[in-house]
């Protein structure tokens, strides 16, 4: 979140812990202290029930104005009132398809296959291969 006026951080941070006890422990041992020269505020959120709607990623389908600074001529990435500076867009990511799960049988077949050739089956990953040294 940013100061309307400076478009400064205000600082706010949210975290989400797993259970609830863990939560008010945090809240309980940092509200009001010090940190770096600033007041901390620690408090519980409430529930608004839109925690979904953050979740999933949004598609902006009017890209003719920055969504920094609200101008028109640049996006975000080139704002100049950026505080992260110019740079590139990040590389937009492939979607994999899903292929279809083999029947059993055929899955079977594939292991003695792999036994055949000499790789052993039980080091199919980087964490089964060290614990076989």
């Amino acid at each position: 979140m940013k100061d309307k006026d400076t478009r400064k951080s205000k600082g706010v941070a949210f975290i989400l812990f797993l259970d609830k006890d863990s939560a008010q422990n945090c809240t309980r041992a940092i509200n009001n202290k010090q940190l770096f020269g600033r007041v901390i505020k620690a408090s519980i959120a409430i529930d608004n029930g839109r925690a979904a709607e953050f979740i999933r990623r949004r598609n902006y389908f009017d890209k003719s104005k920055c969504y920094e600074c609200g101008e028109s001529g640049h996006l975000s990435y080139a704002c100049p009132k950026n505080v992260l500076g110019e740079r590139e867009p990040p590389k937009k990511k492939e979607k994999k398809k899903k292929k279809k799960a083999p029947e059993p049988e055929e899955e079977i077949e594939e292991v003695e296959e792999s036994e055949d050739e000499g790789e052993d089956p039980a080091l199919d990953s980087l964490s089964q291969a060290i614990a076989f040294q």
